[in-house]
């Protein structure tokens, strides 16, 4: 009998990963036909590990937070005025031109991995509300943590493509119909969504290595909503549960801020068995010129020589008399004995950003400065008392940059949301344009679904 058993769970555990394959293989979820099989199949949810390996199949695929060429942070990188292009390869040079096109194919993969991992989250959601096996702890938590997933990828697709379909079904019929909703009401829905998670999810994370969303991964980007969205209030509310939560604590070695078992880290994805992170890999090169990118010299020679950063997250190669810079976040370009760093997308060093800005925009000056000086002390800047909202607010966005280049793109949707984008993108790319502002969407999804329309402006 315990034979048969282990036999039937090896098959049930087989049957799990064909309808993950199956789903990965999606197209879009949004214009294509439903699959044969499905992840949201009563099998699936019958038991705790094969709904766990369901969910971890979600965070395997990162989508649009991909560490490499395909993820945000490199595609806005070269957008924006964090990377410079070493190559003529089409796909680099379409974004650092920059020269978009809503036939873009990069564009297309975007949106098609992004809502395929939204199906899948979906899918989840749907197994678990018909589950009458798991108990209701474990339910619970997994919806959370699916809850959670789900508002952040539909978070950075609205960020970027403004009003977009927000998809909460598996029905194929519905899906292959859906309209666009205007930003505004994709932020009313992700804040209900989080919250809800928020009141999911466990306090505990589930090992040290914080590599599933809790309670405090629904409030970090609880908080960059907030702060998106102008509700400064609730952006200072958020952050701060986070900052004076024990928990967590700033590190002063900025050598291992982006090693895995660092205690500033609220969320970060895990890289696969004994590997590191995409980012470690795609930015880090040994020697000059370099094959593809590497950081512009605008963002290296904004930094002052006394920052800190600039020597521990930077390296240069040089070459006879010029130099190329790349980013040293995370330092490990290969694989090791074990996994030292993993992708982290939530720290706590944002918060007190946020924080920060958000006093600014309510004028309390002495507060925003108070957390501004925790991150600028921490990198070996002297203190500033600025009382001043144009010159404070100027402040914490050169602040943002030095803090947070290249982690998912936080300087591109910095500069937009500080009304800054065109005028410093115009000022160092001749082929500019107000237009990008956002992406186009994807022409062959319009094609498909003319629901979609009208197209963002001048695509």
């Amino acid at each position: 009998m315990k034979t048969i058993y282990h036999l039937l769970y090896i098959i049930k555990l087989c049957f799990v990963i064909l309808i993950l394959i199956s789903t990965l293989s999606c197209e879009s979820f949004t214009t294509i036909d439903e699959p044969d099989s499905q992840l949201n199949s009563s099998v699936v949810f019958q038991d705790e590990k094969t709904a766990t390996a369901a969910m971890a199949n979600i965070y395997l695929s990162k989508a649009i937070l991909s560490g490499d060429q395909n993820g945000i942070g490199s595609i806005l990188g070269l957008l924006t005025d964090e990377l410079n292009c070493n190559t003529q390869n089409e796909s680099f040079l379409n974004f650092y031109t920059p020269n978009i096109i809503s036939s873009n194919k990069d564009i297309l993969q975007l949106w098609n991995t992004t809502y395929n991992a939204i199906y899948q989250c979906n899918a989840v959601i749907k197994g678990l509300d018909k589950s009458i096996t798991l108990n209701e702890q474990f339910k619970d938590q997994l919806k959370g943590e699916a809850l959670f997933m789900r508002s952040l990828y539909l978070f950075y697709l609205s960020e970027l493509f403004g009003d977009i379909p927000y998809v909460t079904t598996t029905n194929y019929t519905q899906n292959k119909q859906v309209k666009r909703l205007n930003k505004a009401g994709v932020y009313d829905l992700l804040i209900l969504d989080l919250q809800k998670a928020e009141e999911l999810l466990s306090l505990n994370y589930s090992s040290s290595l914080r590599i599933k969303p809790n309670k405090f991964a629904a409030q970090a980007l609880l908080a960059r909503i907030f702060l998106y969205q102008q509700n400064w209030s609730h952006a200072i509310e958020y952050s701060t549960k986070l900052i004076d939560d024990s928990s967590f604590e700033i590190q002063t070695d900025l050598n291992q801020v982006f090693l895995k078992e660092n205690k500033s880290t609220i969320w970060q994805y895990q890289s696969a068995d004994k590997s590191n992170t995409q980012e470690g890999s795609y930015y880090i090169f040994s020697s000059a010129p370099p094959n593809l990118i590497s950081l512009s010299n605008s963002l290296y020679e904004s930094f002052e020589n006394s920052d800190q950063r600039k020597s521990h997250w930077i390296k240069s190669i040089d070459q006879g008399n010029k130099a190329w810079h790349h980013a040293y976040k995370y330092k490990q370009n290969g694989q090791t004995d074990s996994s030292k760093e993993f992708s982290i997308v939530f720290r706590l060093e944002e918060m007190y950003l946020i924080r920060s800005e958000a006093y600014a925009r309510l004028q309390v000056y002495d507060l925003s400065c108070n957390d501004l000086n925790t991150i600028r002390n921490r990198a070996g800047l002297p203190s500033i008392q600025i009382n001043n909202q144009t010159e404070l607010l100027k402040a914490i966005l050169q602040e943002r940059q030095h803090e947070l280049f290249l982690e998912h793109g936080h300087r591109f949707f910095d500069l937009r949301r500080f009304s800054e984008l065109d005028n410093t993108m115009f000022s160092i790319k001749n082929n500019w344009n107000t237009k990008y502002t956002l992406l186009p969407i994807p022409e062959n999804e319009i094609l498909l679904n003319p629901n979609l329309l009208p197209q963002n402006i001048n695509y």
